[in-house]
């Protein structure tokens, strides 16, 4: 995922040659992977209902400084709150992408799994112990190193990855929301109470208001 983020491709990787492993044929692979493939048809419904997919902000990703903190404009607060908001949005659409991606390959990966059991168990039903039974442990070993199993289980990681680091600038993002908008209200306050001050009568000495003295 970079800046120049491909329309609908959120996991690197994504839409790879079909390689028939060892375990399933050829023509049963291809079922498997289209069986799952759901996810654009998804992405396209929730374009149709109007949602837009994920664009990389037009603002650069702002960084709360002490400084920025520290400034009395509260304009300058909203503008920095928003711009906060916008990459927000912008993580969790492709978090929710990367999620949908992993669901699709977790499908397809125990798809083929069990496709191949059940080949192989057939297989043993016409096995004598002079030809040898494949164990379940075999047939295991047989699943996690066929070619389309491996790099089923190599995109999921990448998707998990992505997650991981995803997910780290979320809670960077909301956290510092959180510092921003507390900081907008302590403004608000602090500008309430200087009205306030201004608008109250001074007093004398004595504590009476000027506008008392008699």
């Amino acid at each position: 995922m970079s800046n120049g983020l491909p329309s609908r491709t959120p996991v690197p990787g994504g839409g790879l040659n079909i390689e028939g492993p060892m375990g399933l044929p050829e023509g049963e692979a291809k079922k498997a992977s289209s069986r799952w493939d759901t996810l654009e048809k998804v992405v396209d419904t929730i374009n149709r209902w109007g949602f837009q997919e994920a664009e990389t902000p037009k603002v650069e990703q702002p960084d709360v400084t002490a400084e920025s903190l520290l400034s009395p404009d509260v304009k300058q607060y909203t503008v920095l709150y928003a711009s906060l908001l916008v990459w927000t949005n912008y993580v969790s659409k492709l978090n929710a992408r990367v999620i949908g991606e992993l669901l699709q390959l977790e499908n397809e990966m125990g798809d083929i799994a069990a496709e191949t059991r059940k080949r192989l168990r057939k297989e043993n039903e016409g096995r004598t112990k002079t030809t040898g039974k494949m164990s379940e442990e075999a047939m295991e070993d047989e699943i996690l190193t066929t070619a389309r199993y491996r790099e089923l289980k190599i995109r999921a990681q990448e998707a998990k990855q992505f997650k991981i680091e995803l997910d780290v600038r979320a809670e960077e993002l909301r956290r510092s929301m959180q510092v921003v908008s507390r900081n907008i209200e302590v403004r608000k306050e602090e500008m309430s109470g200087g009205r306030q001050e201004g608008n109250m009568p001074q007093r004398t000495g004595d504590g009476r208001p000027w506008t008392n003295r008699r």
